[in-house]
């Protein structure tokens, strides 16, 4: 009995989820029952498509929007029966389907998704610069940093950062230019978000950092961007922010 049961949850769920109608629903549910409950499930998850990613329903409008999120849901089911873990691929789809958007779009969606997983990521304890300064200065090169769950990193060939600041103003406007290279940084401090614009140096810097390469790895690949680009101060703003959580010695 248990067995069944657990059959017809699944089927029921799975022609609420299914982007085609079953051809007939599961017993005891009659289809005018399923279609509300489908239609509910489309709407939440479309609800939380627009609050998880607002700048980019600005940037196309509320009927362009919905309509990037129905195409989305047909693509990406929730996998979850937590809505705060729904959407994290609507980046990647924009920019595989994304026909006549904005170029940029996709990377401001990746933008907000970092934006609002750093808003829900876990507490951890992070690392002091008192930490890193107690280390021999011979050993730092091959030193590897682990960062906290809610810092974020994204490089993008537009500025991603100004524009979405920009939106996120009571009067949205952005009077730069949309060709300018630009990293932006995620942080969370005292459960507030922020969003920094930093030069494509510094962001190759923490890119490289981020997945797991050294000290002097990261420090050549921000070099190989900006000659007179120095560590040093972009070190002591991640420890000041607290956004260090290990410092791994080789």
């Amino acid at each position: 009995m248990g067995t069944d049961f657990t059959d017809w949850q699944t089927g029921l769920l799975d022609a609420i989820a299914s982007d085609v109608p079953p051809s007939a629903p599961p017993p005891g549910v009659t289809e005018a029952a399923l279609a509300i409950y489908r239609g509910n499930y489309r709407l939440a998850l479309l609800d939380t498509l627009s609050r998880t990613y607002p700048v980019c329903r600005q940037l196309v409008g509320d009927t362009c929007f919905d309509l990037i999120g129905r195409r989305f849901l047909a693509t990406a089911p929730s996998r979850s029966g937590n809505l705060h873990d729904f959407g994290s691929e609507l980046g990647e789809f924009i920019a595989r389907t994304g026909n006549g958007l904005p170029s940029y779009l996709a990377d401001v969606a990746a933008l907000e998704w970092l934006a609002h997983r750093a808003y829900y990521a876990r507490d951890t304890r992070p690392a002091s610069l008192d930490m890193l300064a107690s280390l021999p200065g011979e050993t730092w090169p091959a030193l590897r940093l682990e960062f906290i769950p809610s810092f974020g990193v994204i490089l993008s060939s537009y500025p991603v950062a100004s524009l979405w600041l920009a939106h996120l103003a009571p009067d949205p406007s952005f009077a730069g230019s949309l060709n300018l290279p630009e990293c932006a940084m995620v942080t969370r401090e005292q459960g507030r978000i922020d969003v920094k614009a930093l030069p494509i140096a510094e962001g190759r810097f923490l890119e490289a950092l981020q997945t797991s390469h050294t000290l002097e790895h990261a420090t050549d690949a921000a070099l190989g961007v900006d000659e007179t680009f120095s560590p040093l101060p972009l070190l002591s703003l991640l420890f000041a922010k607290g956004q260090i959580h290990r410092i791994i010695p080789a």
